[in-house]
């Protein structure tokens, strides 16, 4: 949350500052370094995730240990990008923040443990596809142009 906080911070534009506070604040921001205790604390939680994993896998839920597994990785990759100096740790731009920061043998390893490393424009649309079916279920309408239409943005407040 703090790198969150801070990446914000750190990119704002200020408008109208006549007394400095906010050209301060985002020097500051700007400054930041996490903290040994951050690190172990991410790490910690991506090991938190493998052992998840590994009891799904005890029990035979294969589905949950694949999904813990790539969860870990993914909280893992964040660690790695944080020590790396990168503050913005938003999942969906994992990838494109290792590729970019020249991280070839973690983004190959992140890649096999998503299943991306045979990725293809085709596998893309198709995934793509799935996914708006998927939204379109979950929003209970025919197609995503019918998204303010769904039966879940329209609910009375006595919850039905």
């Amino acid at each position: 949350i703090t790198e969150g906080i801070v990446t914000r911070i750190a990119n704002a534009v200020v408008l109208f500052d006549p007394e400095g506070v906010g050209k301060r604040l985002v020097a500051e921001a700007s400054r930041y370094v996490q903290s040994e205790a951050t690190l172990r604390e991410i790490s910690r939680i991506a090991l938190g995730f493998v052992n998840d994993a590994l009891g799904s896998c005890d029990a035979a839920d294969y589905f949950t240990a694949i999904n813990m597994a790539r969860a870990g990785a993914s909280v893992a990759v964040d660690c790695f990008l944080l020590d790396s100096g990168e503050r913005n740790l938003k999942a969906k731009w994992h990838l494109r923040r290792l590729a970019k920061a020249g991280k070839a043998e973690i983004l190959n390893q992140y890649l096999q443990v998503l299943g991306l490393d045979t990725a293809s424009a085709n596998e893309a649309n198709r995934v793509i596809r799935q996914t708006e079916r998927l939204i379109c279920a979950v929003l209970q309408i025919p197609s995503l142009d019918r998204y303010n239409d769904s039966p879940l943005f329209h609910r009375q407040k006595d919850g039905s």
